[in-house]
């Protein structure tokens, strides 16, 4: 492996812990699923248009929301920002 390869690698793989941990914290707070991946698509849509440049893409699933950032620094900044909107 390359340093720019382990380098992506664990970023990735921060990238997807964080990601379970909220997750994780979302499938707390809606159990049951009834609406969620309504809810879901519905987040990834206002992310996407909403314009965050740190932000490539979302995805949507029936109880995940992957969003893609362009480096570890942006998801930082994404993940702030959504907390600030969300008041938490």
């Amino acid at each position: 492996r390359t340093a720019q390869t382990t380098r992506l690698a664990g970023s990735a793989l921060d990238s997807y812990q964080a990601a379970w941990a909220e997750a994780q914290k979302l499938q707390k707070a809606h159990p049951d699923h009834d609406g969620l991946a309504a809810e879901l698509g519905a987040v990834a849509v206002a992310i996407d248009q909403a314009g965050f440049e740190d932000v490539l893409g979302t995805v949507a699933g029936e109880d995940t929301l992957l969003v893609i950032t362009r480096s570890a620094l942006a998801r930082s900044r994404v993940t702030a920002r959504l907390r600030r909107m969300l008041g938490s």
